[in-house]
């Protein structure tokens, strides 16, 4: 049991022609933990305002056969710096840049495959394998790898970038992947409109995602708001975070939902996790 991540830098070089190298900063529980003793890898993936360090209340609590890797997104934490995309839509959405994070996703899953030597399942002990963990808006790029899975037409032609570009990275989600578990996907990733925003869409980017994470915060209870402090990350970052998305507009969402959630390939197993309590969900 580990009570703490051990962190590292995973070198993903140039994963699309003309653009710059990909560094992904993780953090891991096993670090170099062998397949003797089989055991599950989970990989992490966190949402808007908070980093990888979201996860740590959860690591004295883990079993034995668990290693979790956690990386952050880009922007985030240690990471390589935002994408530029060419052009942003009237209302600021930017999916060019969504299309290079879930290109950043899938290289990670194939690095730690590789690289960190991640067991595959053991059909006897059902042990082995990985489950991809989203939580918030990091479900996105989950749903997003489960419609690519799903159909050849899955992804939105707004990201920018071809299917073809994915490809090299499918098998090994294919061959490893076991469970993706959405923990409190947002409405508005599947094409249902926002109730409410948190922020105000006339101030700075920085200022949005000030206003982004605080409105959270105040929604923790005040006992374990330091259990969620240490993952509070780059208030501009977390403001351009809030405009990089899974399509250009609710219909596109709601189109790549419907394909990845009707047609879910036999061998990976689907869960969706909503706390009792709305937004307490990520504190133990």
């Amino acid at each position: 049991m580990s009570s703490s991540f051990s962190w590292s830098t995973a070198e993903l070089g140039s994963l699309v022609s003309g653009d710059h190298p990909v560094r992904l900063r993780y953090g891991d529980t096993h670090p170099g933990r062998t397949s003797q003793t089989p055991y599950t890898t989970i990989i992490a993936l966190h949402g808007i305002g908070f980093n990888s360090n979201i996860w740590s209340p959860w690591l004295p609590h883990l079993p034995q056969d668990i290693r979790l890797i956690a990386l952050n997104r880009r922007g985030f934490g240690g990471s390589s710096g935002l994408h530029q995309p060419q052009e942003r839509l009237v209302d600021g959405t930017n999916t060019e840049s969504y299309g290079r994070y879930l290109l950043d996703l899938l290289a990670f899953v194939k690095y730690a495959v590789k690289v960190l030597k991640l067991p595959g399942k053991d059909t006897k002990t059902g042990k082995g394998g990985i489950v991809l963990l989203g939580w918030s808006k990091g479900c996105s790029y989950l749903t997003s790898i489960l419609a690519m899975l799903s159909s050849a037409e899955g992804l939105p032609a707004s990201l920018g970038l071809p299917l073809s570009t994915f490809d090299p990275y499918l098998n090994t989600i294919r061959s490893h992947v076991t469970n993706v578990i959405l923990y409190e996907p947002p409405g508005v990733l599947f094409g249902i409109p926002d109730l409410e925003r948190m922020w105000d869409e006339s101030s700075t980017l920085a200022e949005q995602g000030r206003d982004f994470v605080h409105a959270f915060l105040a929604m923790v209870p005040a006992e374990k708001v330091h259990l969620v402090h240490i993952s509070v990350d780059n208030m501009g970052i977390t403001g351009d975070d809030l405009y990089n998305g899974n399509g250009k507009d609710k219909e596109e969402r709601e189109t790549l939902s419907n394909v990845a959630f009707q047609q879910i390939p036999s061998f990976i197993g689907l869960s969706v996790i909503y706390g009792e309590h709305r937004h307490h969900f990520y504190v133990p």
